[in-house]
């Protein structure tokens, strides 16, 4: 709300605050039914339109009795102060419900390696996580003494959320302190039910080979598969979004499109989102006449931070393949 408003008037918005925080505090809040006015002062406000009502109807002000006034007002806070407990316990109790249905229980063990999710040198707002550090002791069921030699405070304390555990793979891979998320187990793409099989073997080395293929079904099959051997962060600044207006499909390939978004749903290439976050997709033409799905990620790119890392040298790499025969 700040930021909208801020945005339609930039050079007077902070005279207009009263009444974003009078707007802000006449509604309810759905956790404890009661809006901030009304359990502050144990009555609504007297907004715009009761203004206008009143001048329309020409009321007078009824004065009341003090003493009645004040009695009625304790009993009116009293009942909105245990109405609005009431309601956020039961808000409180369907938050923790739909937590549980997806958390699961952490435990580590002293010498566990772990990494945190701690703020960055970039900016204090945006945290990722980072690591490996190691696990010295467990305080309580809910917190952790980290070992983190390359900080300040050598031995720190941390919540159970802010640690995750360490795959000893992830270090072949991942360069620097960023690491993303997992995605999830790794999905191999189900065998080819027929691979062309030469005449001239036997049966028994037909027999072998059909079982390297079951093994080994991503490197045969032609459906995309998914792994968590390796992750990749894509850094960009704190706040910024891209936003960008989709591109015009022709009618003649609509097809195609629907048709290969169902088939990455299927397949778990792709999932549904409700980003704000936008990129159009782009179908690009093939040599033998048929199109590519691809997604124009330029503006992605233009605001991505990218590794300094330095790429090797052609000409080195061939010096160093002479002389080799294979």
């Amino acid at each position: 709300m700040l930021k909208r408003f801020v945005n339609q008037e930039q050079k007077h918005w902070a005279k207009l605050l009263p009444y974003l925080m009078f707007a802000v505090r006449e509604v309810p809040q759905s956790s404890t039914g009661f809006s901030p006015f009304e359990l502050l002062y144990g009555r609504q406000p007297r907004g715009i339109l009761d203004l206008v009502k009143e001048g329309w109807e020409e009321q007078t002000k009824t004065s009341k009795n003090i003493v009645k006034y004040v009695i009625m007002l304790r009993d009116r806070l009293e009942l909105v102060g245990r109405l609005a407990q009431e309601n956020l316990k039961l808000a409180q109790h369907r938050q923790e419900q739909q937590y549980h249905k997806q958390a699961r229980i952490l435990t580590f063990r002293p010498g566990d390696k772990v990494l945190l999710l701690l703020p960055t040198s970039e900016s204090k707002l945006y945290a990722k996580w980072q690591g490996p550090y190691e696990v010295i002791r467990g305080i309580g069921s809910v917190n952790y003494e980290i070992r983190q030699p390359d900080r300040r405070n050598k031995n720190e304390i941390y919540h159970i959320h802010l640690l995750k555990p360490w795959n000893e793979r992830e270090a072949l891979f991942v360069a620097g302190d960023s690491v993303e998320e997992d995605f999830g187990p790794t999905v191999n793409p189900p065998a080819p039910t027929h691979i062309p099989m030469g005449e001239q073997l036997l049966p028994d080395q037909k027999h072998e080979l059909h079982q390297v293929v079951e093994r080994f079904s991503a490197v045969f099959s032609d459906l995309p598969g998914r792994t968590n051997v390796i992750s990749h962060a894509i850094i960009t600044p704190p706040g910024v979004k891209v936003r960008e207006r989709p591109y015009r499909i022709p009618e003649s390939h609509r097809g195609p499109v629907h048709k290969e978004v169902e088939d990455m749903l299927k397949l778990g290439v792709i999932e549904p989102s409700r980003s704000e976050r936008c990129s159009p997709i782009v179908m690009v033409g093939k040599k033998d006449g048929s199109t590519q799905f691809c997604v124009d990620f330029r503006k992605v790119n233009g605001i991505s931070k990218f590794d300094a890392y330095p790429m090797p040298r052609v000409d080195e790499l061939l010096d160093r393949l002479g002389g080799y025969t294979r």
